[in-house]
């Protein structure tokens, strides 16, 4: 087995930096290097004066680029991966009345008891509800959706 020595490994991970992973959507990464770009054009005209542009345009080019974005990294989001559909490969079905499975999926306060995500819902009236959703350990997300009827089901 060959050795490899310590200078030839430092000189591989100088000429190979790690990769972070992409969180970061193909869309906002088309806009980043875009403004990025005339950002960074019209700070280079006079640097002195607009230094900020220049370095918000420097910024928004690396972005869209290496479609690593260091902000969103630390607020835990990733807009990458939620652009991609989800694919389901499982069903159910379910010997019962449909009138009755409508009434159950309709009172809100009933889908934490078959929707693992949920921790719970409240509902405030017939239209608005509160919906708090489990997250990472320490987090949760909440939301209030409107809810409305589907014709022929009632």
């Amino acid at each position: 087995m060959q050795e490899i020595s310590p200078v030839t490994q430092r000189d591989a991970a100088v000429a190979h930096p790690p990769q972070r992973p992409s969180n970061v959507r193909d869309s906002e990464r088309i806009a980043s290097t875009m403004a990025g770009g005339a950002m960074a054009f019209y700070g280079l005209r006079e640097a002195r004066e607009r230094m900020p542009a220049l370095l918000v345009g420097g910024y928004l080019l690396y972005r869209g680029i290496s479609g690593h974005c260091p902000i969103y990294e630390s607020l835990d989001i990733n807009t990458e991966a939620s652009a991609r559909p989800a694919h389901i490969e499982h069903s159910i079905t379910i010997a019962a009345d449909r009138t009755e499975l409508y009434e159950l999926w309709r009172d809100f306060s009933n889908l934490p008891r078959f929707m693992t995500h949920l921790q719970d819902v409240q509902v405030i009236d017939q239209k608005r509800s509160r919906w708090t959703a489990k997250g990472r350990p320490g987090r949760r997300c909440r939301g209030r959706p409107r809810s409305f009827l589907i014709a022929g089901m009632r």
